[in-house]
Order: structure tokens, then sequence, then C-alpha cells
């Protein structure tokens, strides 16, 4: 039973990654490794932290933020990372053409999907109510640096939809700390 269902997430993966496969173009290829570069450690998420914390009204918010990145960090990359050793994409399938330096780490977990929704969905727990657009972009940027990994074939799209829903986790847990 678990073997048929590895199969079948399997071929929906290798289906998925033949089709946006279909999409790559100079134009888009730029603009994904450019995304996916502000997911790189966190940067980007840490830069709004940095930037945040220097405004005194933001401290308490910046911290929350700081803890859901942390959480996030410990729960998934630090334990499962080394716990599931998934090859990645460009690994096991020949016919992949990679477009930046390839990872050292497995494909399972994607660090950059699970940082950038628990950050998102953190983000717009604290401020959607004062700062709407502000939050439409953090959470666009969010979806942005996710589909990036899977865009440039860095990992499988199974490996960013299980951690979008960890990310959540790792957002949740933090809200429910901070309360």
């Amino acid at each position: 039973m678990i073997d048929n269902i590895f199969r079948v997430i399997a071929s929906w993966d290798i289906y998925w990654i033949e089709q946006v496969a279909s999409l790559h173009n100079p134009f888009l290829d730029c603009i994904m490794i450019s995304i996916t570069h502000l997911g790189d450690w966190g940067m980007v998420w840490m830069g709004m932290i940095v930037g945040l914390f220097f405004y005194q009204k933001f401290r308490i918010q910046s911290s929350i933020l700081l803890a859901g990145l942390c959480v996030n960090i410990l729960l998934w990359e630090v334990i499962l990372k080394h716990i599931f050793h998934r090859a990645r994409p460009f690994e096991t399938i020949d016919s992949i053409h990679l477009l930046v330096s390839p990872p050292i780490t497995s494909s399972f977990p994607s660090g950059h999907a699970s940082a950038s929704v628990a950050f998102a969905l953190l983000f717009t727990w604290l401020f959607s109510r004062k700062y709407p657009i502000i939050t439409w972009i953090v959470c666009i940027l969010a979806c942005l640096i996710a589909f990036s990994r899977f865009y440039l074939q860095v990992h499988y799209p199974s490996d960013i939809l299980v951690w979008i829903i960890l990310g959540c986790l790792s957002a949740g847990i933090v809200m429910i700390g901070s309360m």
C-alpha cells in the first residue's frame, strides 16, 4: 500500500516537473533565479526582521517572526533533513539542466518553502489589519520563492507541498506560544 502511494507521488512529481520545464525561457529563468536567491538562508525574511526590529513599536512582532524562523529551522531543517535523504530531481532525471548551483543537502525538505510560508503566515497574523498591501506583497513573495525551487528543479513539487504544510505548523506553534 505504502509503495503504491510513493509510486503515485513519484509519477505525479515527474509529470509536473516535465510540465514546468516547458515554461523555461531565458527571461523567466533569470527572474526565478533571482527570486530563489532571496530565499537563500532566509535572507529576505531576516532582512525584514532586522528592519522591523529597529522600529521600537515593532520589536515584539520582529521577535515573533524570528521565533517562527527558528522553530522552522530547528524542527524541519535540523531534525527532518537528517532523517529523509531524498535525491533531488536533477540527480535522478537526466534531462534536467540545472540553472543554479546544486544544493548539497537532500531534496526533502524544502527549507525555502517552509521558511517562506512560516514567515508569511506569521506576518499576516501580525500585520494584515494595519498593513494589508505589505502583507499581500510578503505572501506573494513567499509563494514565488516556494515556486522558484520547483521551477528551478531543485525540489520535487511534493517536497514543496509537504513543507508548505510544515511551514504552517511552524507558524501555528509560534502563534500558540506567543498568546
